[in-house]
């Protein structure tokens, strides 16, 4: 008896299906087997809702931050929360590109993102604690993103993350740098 998993494009199949499993999509039921690009329109979604929740999130901590460093740190939320917003549209865009409607609400947005909205105020040290582990989290998002672009074989969707991936990656030192002796 042959080994269905000796074919290569069953192979990937399982792969795929395996990755939505751990990924926890928030479904009890097992979820049915998705094609390349079905897989990538998912993720860009959640791309998409990571980018307006981290956005959003750097908003609050420009408005918000206080301390001996405020000038400097409220210039750099605004840096940040800038860069940010200018990804929103582009990510929508994209998924526009793929054949599928971005998330129309808010309450959209926050079912299909990681990133977590803030839940209260901070202190200086914690939003750069949280900013740094959300950053962290696109950039795993950014990556799972390129991988299915590249297999779905949608080139210009994996080179639009990769200088999003290099954006946010420059944002990760700057972050670290900025907060060093905070943390």
């Amino acid at each position: 008896m042959n080994n269905p998993f000796n074919d290569k494009k069953n192979l990937a199949v399982a792969q795929a299906v395996k990755a939505i499993i751990e990924q926890d999509i928030g479904s009890p039921a097992l979820p049915s087997i998705l094609s390349d690009k079905e897989l990538l329109i998912k993720e860009m979604k959640r791309i998409l809702a990571d980018t307006v929740v981290l956005y959003f999130k750097a908003h609050t901590y420009h408005w918000n931050v206080v301390g001996s460093n405020f000038p400097q740190y409220h210039a750099f939320f605004d840096t940040v929360y800038t860069e940010i917003y200018g990804m929103i549209d582009p990510t929508a865009e994209h998924i526009r590109s793929l054949g599928e409607f971005a998330p129309v609400s808010l309450r959209n947005v926050l079912d299909l993102a990681y990133v977590q909205e803030n839940q209260g105020l901070s202190t200086s040290a914690e939003m750069f604690d949280i900013m740094i582990t959300n950053n962290r989290q696109m950039i795993g998002c950014l990556k799972e993103g390129i991988r299915l672009a590249n297999i779905a074989n949608e080139d210009g969707v994996s080179n639009f993350l990769q200088d999003r991936l290099d954006k946010h990656n420059k944002l990760d030192w700057q972050l670290k740098s900025t907060a060093k002796g905070l943390l």
